[in-house]
């Protein structure tokens, strides 16, 4: 029995919610465009009732037909047949999501406005609090990828193919002891587009989950190229792409190489917690699968859970190694009566 697309679209249409419930037992609750279960609090099935992420597995799909598939271990064929009742030879069980006329309507993304001068605030968070080298920080700025907006917020925005703004997140640059520093996604964001800094090699990619990873990484690059002239370590970290899902998800990073077909090699330099390191070994296996060639970065031990945490660890100790060397020659400049 061949599947037909309309048999296809039908079980793909089921609602995510009624099938982990069938399925699991889990119950959820409605938190703002999410429904979140109640014993699992990493599981959530998006507003559109199809979508979903189990994050502390590393798992995520598009509908209850994935759910089956990633978690059940059903094959594709199995799990469209359980949806729409013909495994079990009646009519499906399972609810079909309605939408209205308006959730039918392509998200549209709101973009904060720009505040009305110098990016003073975002420039200075991002170049002394979180370490990042100020020509990574002018790049952003001049590629329109990040700018601030009229509540000093710093604002990383990702674009389509055409150069149509299609995502963005806000980050705060005031920051608080023990306060949660303040970040949220854009209304209409959609995280099938990522944070990109576009670099001259286009047969690689090294993946991130935040647009501030990303530019750490960009900065250590540069610093660990010190010993080149200081005319080349200045643009050397240009060399190279990045991407920032927003997630620990790939819908970015899938979006991305689709229409860049001369990406050959993806690097994965995820966090180091529970999550990133499940996820980084996910996308491994399914991006080798699918015939590139992958490498998994873990941040060094002790050096913190991401890479900006990594790239403000490096420089304190680079800081502390000179101030380490500067003593030691005072020492030995007194004993050789150089001093």
């Amino acid at each position: 029995m061949l599947l037909s697309q309309e048999t296809i679209e039908d079980a793909k249409s089921r609602s995510t919610v009624s099938v982990i419930s069938d399925t699991h037992g889990f119950s959820f609750h409605r938190t703002g465009q999410e429904h979140k279960c109640v014993e699992h609090d990493s599981l959530v099935v998006y507003a559109d009732g199809k979508g979903w992420s189990w994050y502390s597995r590393g798992l995520s799909g598009n509908s209850a037909v994935d759910w089956l598939v990633k978690v059940e271990g059903l094959s594709f064929r199995e799990a469209v047949l359980q949806l729409t009742g013909v495994i079990l030879g009646s009519k499906s069980k399972y609810e079909v999501v309605q939408h209205s006329a308006a959730e039918k309507k392509p998200k549209q993304l709101i973009l904060p406005e720009p505040f009305p001068g110098k990016y003073s605030s975002v420039y200075m968070y991002l170049t002394k609090t979180r370490c990042i080298l100020p020509d990574v920080v002018k790049f952003c700025f001049d590629k329109k990828i990040l700018y601030q907006d009229d509540h000093r917020n710093a604002v990383f925005v990702g674009y389509d193919e055409a150069g149509n703004a299609k995502y963005a997140s806000k980050r705060g640059t005031c920051t608080y002891p023990n306060v949660p520093a303040y970040k949220m996604d854009c209304s209409g964001s959609d995280k099938s587009y990522g944070f990109v800094m576009e670099g001259t090699l286009k047969e690689h990619i090294f993946v991130f989950e935040a647009p501030i990873d990303a530019m750490s990484h960009a900065t250590l690059n540069a610093y660990k190229a010190h010993g080149m002239g200081k005319s080349d370590w200045q643009d050397c970290w240009k060399l190279h792409t990045r991407i920032a899902l927003g997630t620990v998800f790939d819908a970015a990073l899938e979006r991305y190489v689709s229409s860049h077909p001369e990406v050959k090699s993806i690097s994965f330099c995820l966090d180091s917690d529970e999550a990133g390191c499940k996820a980084a070994e996910v996308h491994r296996e399914k991006y080798k699968a699918a015939g590139f060639q992958v490498n998994v970065y873990k941040i060094p031990l002790n050096m913190g859970k991401d890479y900006n945490e990594y790239l403000c660890r490096f420089k304190e100790e680079h800081k502390k190694t000179i101030e380490r060397n500067a003593a030691t020659a005072v020492v030995n400049n007194k004993s050789t009566g150089r001093y």
